[in-house]
């Protein structure tokens, strides 16, 4: 897990960046890597995620820090796509290519 907080955090752009940098430290294959990240849950993916953003947030708030505005004056809300199940988020005129 240590691994995937490194990415999630930025530090690395992927888990295999992360095992490079690492390697020797490391007593594993990157294969051995892989297989186990396969049996890792989506739910405890999320978790380490959130885990970070509540950190981060405290951090922020702390050191007086704020998110910059994107497009002031507009208040503007980031929407993951993938959270839109059944849907075909393409341009209707682009969908039959």
């Amino acid at each position: 897990m240590n691994l995937i907080s490194r990415v999630v955090c930025g530090i690395y752009p992927s888990v295999n960046a992360t095992y490079r940098a690492r390697a020797q430290q490391l007593d594993v294959s990157c294969s051995a890597i892989y297989d186990k990240l396969n049996d890792v849950e989506p739910i405890e993916s999320v978790a380490i995620i959130w885990e970070t953003a509540v950190a981060m947030a405290s951090i922020r708030e702390f050191t007086g820090g704020s998110a910059p505005k994107l497009l002031p004056p507009y208040k503007v809300r980031l929407v993951d796509e993938n959270c839109v199940a059944g849907t075909d988020p393409r341009l209707e005129v682009l969908r039959h290519i």
